[in-house]
């Protein structure tokens, strides 16, 4: 609980980059959120072009900047 607690001191703006510093689970989320929406692959080739236009799209989400941070 002391943890928990010491997370609300924070701003919320500071609490919500906390929140979401897990990259491997931002990158699985987005992932799963790309394939799950199609119903099936012909190869694995279509499902990995699929990933790695997603990757790319995940990585310029990356290096923008941090909204209000600058404040």
């Amino acid at each position: 609980w002391l943890n928990l607690s010491s997370f609300f001191e924070y701003d919320e703006v500071v609490r919500k980059i906390i929140y979401t510093t897990n990259p491997i689970q931002g990158v699985h989320r987005q992932i799963r959120k790309i394939t799950k929406t199609k119903c099936a692959f012909p190869s694995e080739q279509p499902l990995m072009k699929l990933m790695y236009l997603g990757i790319q799209n995940i990585s310029k989400i990356w290096t923008m900047p941090i909204h209000n941070w600058g404040m």
